[in-house]
């Protein structure tokens, strides 16, 4: 699904609105994209540009759920996402100088506009991202992978740490001795 706007057909005055629903097969992810492996339910996601000058401004809102990896026990889980985003539309064409360009380019909430036309897979996708926690758990107690075998710690238990120790406290542990 691809989801390609003209600005062309923005009005000088006024709001035009989007109302989109990603499913599964909407999401691809990359080779570097280990984090989110699926979408989990229909993703709604409601738009609205308007025009300021010549340039355009676009506000959005989505809400679902993906299925993504935990960071301790890299197993996938289901996690609820709800964010609101927006977006200053900078056509290439409309005669800014190089010089402001560039300090446009810096400013993250900016997206340069080529041929009148704004993906927003790209944005959505970029968002998606940008919803997810500083770091994704299972749940909050998740204990992770065993440093030494790998086993799945939340679902069984290994004999690496009791019978070895962490190697960090060998010093201490002969001094205690």
């Amino acid at each position: 699904m691809h989801m390609i706007i003209d600005l062309k057909t923005i009005p000088g005055e006024g709001k035009k609105y989007f109302s989109y629903t990603l499913d599964r097969g909407w999401w691809s992810p990359g080779e570097e994209d280990y984090q989110i492996e699926a979408i989990e339910t229909p993703i709604s996601v409601e738009l609205t540009i308007y025009r300021v000058e010549s340039k355009y401004v676009l506000d959005g809102v989505f809400k679902g759920a993906l299925r993504v990896v935990c960071d301790r026990c890299l197993e996938p889980y289901r996690l609820e996402i709800e964010a609101e985003f927006n977006y200053f539309l900078v056509p290439v064409n409309n005669g800014a100088g190089n010089d402001e360009l560039e300090l446009m380019e810096e400013d993250i909430e900016v997206v340069f506009i080529r041929d009148d036309k704004v993906n927003l897979n790209e944005v959505i996708r970029e968002q998606l991202f940008l919803s997810l926690p500083v770091k994704c758990l299972c749940r909050i107690d998740c204990l992770g992978l065993c440093a030494k075998c790998g086993c799945n710690l939340n679902v069984s238990s290994c004999e690496c740490i009791t019978a070895q120790g962490h190697p960090a406290f060998a010093t201490l542990n002969k001094l205690k001795n």
